[in-house]
This record gives C-alpha cells, sequence and structure tokens, in this order.
C-alpha cells in the first residue's frame, strides 16, 4: 500500500519537475555554448537564466507542495490522500533540481565531460544510503534523507561549475534567496487558505 502510494506521488511530482527540467536543460544549453569562451558574458547569463527560472520553477513547486491536498482530491480522488506528504516532501527534493541542470550545462559547455559523468556516479553513490533507510525506516524517512542528499549534490556540482565559470556560492544565494522567501511566503498564505477551506 505505501508503496503504491510513494509511486502514485512520484509520479505527480516529476510530471512538473522532469518536465520543467528538460525544458531548461533543452532550452539553456544552446544559449551557453554560443558564447562559452566569453567568461564574462557566460556569467552573465548564466546568473539571468537562474534568476528568471527559479523564480518561476520556485513559485511552480511550491505551490504544488502548498495545495497537495486540494490537487489530490480534485484530480486522484479521496482514496490517494495518504500519499499527499509524500507529494510535498518530494517537491522539495525536486526544489534544487534546476539550478543542478544549470550547473551540469556548464560544465559540458565547458567540455568538462568526465566531469558531468563523475558527478553523476556521485549523485548515485550518495543516493545509496537513501535506499537503506527506505527498507529499514520506511518511505518518510528515505524522502527526508533525499532531500538532504539533493542539497548536498547541488552544492558539489555549484562548486565545480565555479570553477569554471567563477560564480560562487555567495553570489548565487544572493541570486536565489529573494525568490525563495517570496515563493515560501507566498505558499504558506495559500497553504493556510487551502487548510482552512478543506477543515
Amino acid at each position: 500500500m505505501q508503496l503504491g502510494l510513494f509511486t502514485r506521488a512520484e509520479t505527480t511530482v516529476n510530471l512538473l519537475v522532469n518536465n520543467f527540467t528538460n525544458t531548461v536543460k533543452r532550452a539553456s544549453y544552446p544559449v551557453l555554448a554560443k558564447i562559452q569562451n566569453d567568461e564574462d558574458s557566460l556569467k552573465l547569463m548564466y546568473r539571468k537564466l537562474i534568476k528568471n527560472t527559479f523564480l518561476i520553477f520556485s513559485s511552480l513547486i511550491l505551490g504544488l507542495a502548498s495545495t497537495a491536498e486540494s490537487f489530490v482530491l480534485i484530480l486522484l480522488g479521496e482514496k490517494w490522500l495518504e500519499c499527499v506528504p509524500y507529494i510535498q516532501l518530494l517537491c522539495f527534493i525536486g526544489y534544487f533540481m534546476p539550478l543542478t541542470i544549470f550547473n551540469l550545462n556548464a560544465i559540458n559547455v565547458k567540455g568538462q565531460s568526465k566531469l558531468y559523468l563523475k558527478l553523476q556516479i556521485f549523485h548515485k553513490i550518495i543516493n545509496v544510503p537513501a535506499i537503506f533507510i527506505a527498507y529499514y525506516f520506511g518511505i518518510i524517512e528515505m524522502l527526508l534523507t533525499m532531500i538532504l542528499v539533493s542539497f548536498i549534490y547541488y552544492l558539489v556540482n555549484s562548486a565545480y561549475s565555479n570553477k569554471l565559470i567563477k560564480y560562487n556560492m555567495k553570489e548565487r544565494f544572493i541570486d536565489i534567496l529573494p525568490f525563495v522567501f517570496v515563493s515560501i511566503f507566498v505558499n504558506l498564505i495559500v497553504y493556510q487558505f487551502n487548510n482552512f477551506d478543506l477543515h
């Protein structure tokens, strides 16, 4: 039963995350590739893409998390309500995905295919503990672990892309934090109204 709920939640969230990140990946790579040898222009465009993309994605993914209960009731039916916590946690796992995609695109644009492959292998390795946690403790604990893993993976690939495009972590957080705070604030309000209407 729990596995079925998790699978339904994962399918729901992946529909948003995968479609969005695949679009970002396809659209940003050729733009960055054209200016790969101009470091100043590359960094400027990279920052512009991140800010514009994260503004949209942050609102969408947190919007799904804050309205998950209504979403499930309307589109999936009452029998799937137990998957709401899974949907919400999966949203936070996918939260940094577009930023990770930008980092990996920057690494590819700079011709670092071996580094790209190493980072992909690293991602699979650090996900292994989540599998054991799921087996011994449960799905919620696994998802909480995967949130931490996704953030660690973002920090690691950011560190490598920083060396290639000179875009340090301080600059990254300055660029995205305003959108994070605004999205959280707005969706907390949405969440409160949503719960008030439902209960």
